[in-house]
This record gives structure tokens, sequence and C-alpha cells, in this order.
């Protein structure tokens, strides 16, 4: 993220807080998150430069998740 331009990287995260459900907390320390907002916290931070291999890993974990009744 240092080398990202500043408009780049906040439309990236105006993009990623909706997926990862935490545009309510945009504001709010990592400290102050629980743990399962960490983890999202954690994935959203990885998807910042657009990685096509963790996009198809978090797509085939959302599939599997949803196959086991986790999110529906």
């Amino acid at each position: 993220m240092r080398h990202m331009d500043k408009e780049k990287m906040n439309e990236s995260i105006n993009t990623i807080l909706p997926l990862i459900g935490l545009t309510n907390d945009r504001k709010t320390l990592s400290k102050d998150l629980s743990g399962g907002m960490k983890r999202r916290l954690s994935i959203g931070i990885s998807l910042i430069n657009d990685p096509k291999v963790c996009l198809i890993i978090i797509w085939i974990l959302i599939l599997f998740y949803n196959f086991l009744g986790y999110y529906s």
C-alpha cells in the first residue's frame, strides 16, 4: 500500500469495505474489532492490490460455506 496512489487506494477501500461487511466500521481501530471482523479485515487488506489468485480462493471459500449452509 505504500506505493499506491491515494486516489486508487481510496477507490479500492470504498469497493472492498462493502464486500467484507465493514462499511460502518471504516473509522474503527483494528484493536477494537471482534475476532471475526479482524479476519474479514485481513481478507480486505489482501484484496487492496486486486490480486487475481486471492480472489479465486475467496470465491471458492464462499461457495463452499454457502454449500455447507453457513451463509444463506
